[in-house]
């Protein structure tokens, strides 16, 4: 099992990498740059819309000259593909 890193936000308001592959039992933690950002799930068809009831962070907000990065763990429970987007703004 590895925990690996995604961070969300900075100055281009992007995911950092945005596309990882992980295995059943690692954890992706999601760690929050610069805004106020969201790692929420969706899907290919509808790609900036929440999935209902699908994986959602909730607002993890971050100032500039802040020393603690906010972070969200989801752990890796299916193979399958997912689609997370930031839903703010």
């Amino acid at each position: 099992n590895q925990l690996i890193p995604v961070v969300v936000g900075g100055p281009q308001d992007t995911f950092a990498p945005n596309s990882v592959v992980a295995a059943v039992g690692d954890v992706i933690q999601f760690q929050f740059s610069n805004g106020n950002h969201t790692a929420t799930q969706s899907t290919p068809e509808a790609p900036c819309t929440p999935l209902a009831n699908g994986m959602n962070s909730g607002h993890i907000p971050f100032q500039d000259g802040q020393t603690d990065v906010g972070t969200f763990n989801m752990p890796v429970t299916s193979a399958a593909p997912m689609f997370i987007f930031c839903a703010t703004g």
